[in-house]
């Protein structure tokens, strides 16, 4: 059963040591949500997380404008999945950056990194920079509430090419790189086979005037494998959940029966 999910904050008693019948309180916007927005009452139930794995399942006993109380009914420990997934989204125009980012944690992504590549017409810089970093978490948490997600994605840093470069060359063999490149020899799935055994794939996409040819040569000497989508050009918004999505069918995500 899925419920509405809420983070539980710094006026909620610490998640960790509530247990099966234990009661605590939520203030705040998340209570406020809870009960004037989605109209949640006594009686009702829902789910307190942390982003971390940890889900209460609970029944409200109390509520007023931005407060409630409530009950744990059930505690529950999401481990995150064996094989996991990360989104190197390229910044792009019309907020097409935007919606990948959505999309791919809704699709389960576990860390989302903005890319600053040579053809990106978006630039963060100066202020830019903290205030394009400030929306795309405020995405990152929406988009997992959203879902009704325990394990919430990390943000990492802005990288520009050339420190995207490094950070290839630098990953382990835990962790593989995939560039989306609709000119590469291998399919998407002939690429899965080279990365099914790490614990994480990161998935490369560029903006929308795509990836230029110094950035696919840099990143593929760096270890990065070039993998086409298939038939057609997928836009800079689309292409990385499609693939996505793809390779969470192929590692055996779809097939998960406890949520994420």
């Amino acid at each position: 059963m899925f419920l509405p999910v809420f983070l539980g904050d710094d006026s909620c008693p610490p998640l960790s040591a509530l247990q099966a019948k234990g009661r605590g309180s939520l203030k705040g916007a998340e209570a406020a949500h809870a009960v004037g927005s989605l109209r949640l009452g006594v009686g009702d139930p829902l789910d307190l997380v942390d982003g971390r794995g940890l889900r209460l399942r609970c029944q409200i006993l109390a509520t007023d404008k931005s407060y409630l109380e409530f009950e744990v009914l059930e505690v529950m420990r999401l481990p995150l999945p064996h094989t996991q997934f990360g989104l190197i989204q390229a910044l792009s125009k019309g907020g097409r950056d935007e919606q990948a980012v959505e999309s791919a944690v809704e699709l389960g992504v576990s860390r989302v990194r903005p890319w600053a590549a040579q053809r990106s017409i978006v630039q963060w810089k100066g202020q830019k920079l903290q205030r394009g970093s400030r929306k795309w978490l405020s995405l990152l948490q929406a988009a997992a509430k959203q879902s009704r997600r325990a394990n919430w994605p990390r943000l990492d840093s802005l990288a520009d090419s050339r420190q995207l470069r490094e950070i290839i060359s630098s990953g382990s063999g835990e962790e593989k790189f995939l560039l989306l490149d609709p000119d590469a020899s291998l399919s998407l799935s002939e690429a899965w086979e080279q990365v099914c055994q790490a614990k994480m794939i990161q998935v490369i996409v560029g903006p929308e005037g795509g990836v230029s040819p110094q950035e696919t040569a840099d990143f593929r000497a760096a270890g990065a494998i070039a993998a086409r989508l298939g038939p057609t050009v997928l836009r800079s918004s689309s292409a990385g959940p499609a693939a996505l999505a793809a390779l969470g069918l192929c590692s055996g995500l779809w097939s998960r029966k406890e949520s994420l």
